[in-house]
């Protein structure tokens, strides 16, 4: 018998919450990752500077750009080793020096994952930032739904909020403008529900997410990754 991913978030939830008092999530998720290449040494990925462009997404999604942003530098502190990156002040900082801004600047905020990114762009990338890599991420949907799953006498006993995020990320070669490495993946986050203000911050969501890609999928080269998402 096939057991959904959201009943066994709302099991585990049930199961936690007989001995807690104060209010918790779960996160799932699951991955798919492209073979790393054989031009591609992951070992010198955290041994050289990687850049971050602004997640590419549909104009209503737009708003969660910045925390996506912060979300993923984040989780690329968290990866064991970790893979450094230029902050978000870093970058814009250096890019407005730039006149106009060198390649970094996506002029349509939509950018289609399908579209690849020049040779030429990522080398202004790499003259601008003194970058080796470049990481494009991406935003592909979110959704909230609410789950009552468990009454009696017409009390609820567990009332959840499922947020699930879908993210695609690519790994490219500022220098030669080779394509290296791409993963997508989806996570639900099912938060206990105590009082209607309970919720799960896409950061957070995306956070764990991003990491897992980055550890499962580039460094450790998984191309199929499934897990509960713990805070590291």
């Amino acid at each position: 018998m096939r057991i959904s991913i959201t009943g066994l978030l709302l099991a585990a939830l049930l199961f936690l919450s007989v001995g807690c008092h104060r209010p918790f999530h779960l996160a799932e998720g699951h991955t798919t990752s492209t073979p790393i290449p054989p031009s591609l040494n992951v070992n010198t990925i955290p041994q050289a500077q990687t850049v971050i462009l602004f997640p590419a997404t549909d104009h209503h999604l737009q708003g969660y750009v910045p925390a996506l942003f912060q979300a993923l530098a984040a989780a690329c502190s968290d990866t064991s080793p970790a893979i450094p990156v230029l902050s978000q002040y870093e970058t814009i900082n250096k890019v407005n020096q730039q006149e106009p801004a060198l390649g970094y600047i996506e002029q349509d905020p939509s950018f289609a994952a399908g579209r690849p990114l020049p040779r030429q762009r990522l080398q202004q990338i790499r003259a601008t930032l003194g970058a080796k890599y470049v990481f494009q991420p991406g935003l592909a949907y979110v959704t909230e739904a609410t789950d009552d799953k468990f009454e009696a006498f017409g009390f609820h006993i567990l009332r959840t909020r499922l947020n699930t995020m879908g993210l695609w990320l690519r790994l490219w070669d500022a220098e030669t403008g080779e394509f290296l490495w791409e993963s997508t993946g989806e996570a639900t986050a099912a938060a206990e529900l105590l009082n209607e203000g309970s919720f799960v911050p896409s950061y957070v969501i995306a956070r764990k997410l991003w990491r897992h890609m980055l550890q499962e999928g580039l460094l450790a080269g998984k191309t199929t990754s499934r897990k509960l998402l713990t805070d590291k």
